[in-house]
């Protein structure tokens, strides 16, 4: 089965991570925070429940973008395509919207432009593709996975 996302959901998805905010602790007096393991199979039903961070939220948590594309394409490996995209979507918004191109080429998040450019394809953003491809091509037209290459 192949699984399509409609850019209404990736717009969803941009905004809300474009306006998440990371609540700020009142006291260092607060509780610990019980972390839970859980497995979930992303399908036709989880999609239409619409909860975003149940598609997306393991990929943040897993990611190696710090150690090389093999490691990158390992922690990777038992996410579907369509939330590798997504992840590398966000990345990038995410760092250009931070500091542009040249803070996402120089982070360890441009490890993920190959997926972004290929999710926006894939999603039928065409512009935002063309804007990745050009940024590539301002670099060399290939720029490398291994951030010490790119910088």
């Amino acid at each position: 089965m192949q699984v399509r996302i409609p850019i209404s959901l990736v717009l969803f998805l941009v905004a809300l991570v474009a306006c998440s905010i990371n609540p700020v602790p009142t006291s260092i007096h607060e509780e610990p925070i019980e972390i839970v393991t859980e497995y979930v199979t992303i399908d036709d039903e989880v999609i239409s429940q619409g909860d975003l961070y149940t598609i997306t939220g393991p990929i943040w948590w897993t990611a190696n973008i710090y150690d090389g594309e093999q490691k990158y394409n390992e922690s990777l490996a038992r996410f579907s395509q369509e939330q590798r995209y997504i992840f590398a979507v966000i990345s990038y918004i995410d760092e250009v919207n931070n500091g542009g191109h040249e803070q996402f080429y120089s982070s360890s998040t441009g490890i993920v432009w190959r997926d972004a450019f290929a999710g926006f394809r894939e999603l039928g953003i065409d512009e935002g593709a063309g804007i990745i491809q050009e940024s590539a091509a301002r670099m060399g037209g290939n720029p490398g996975l291994d951030r010490a290459t790119r910088q």
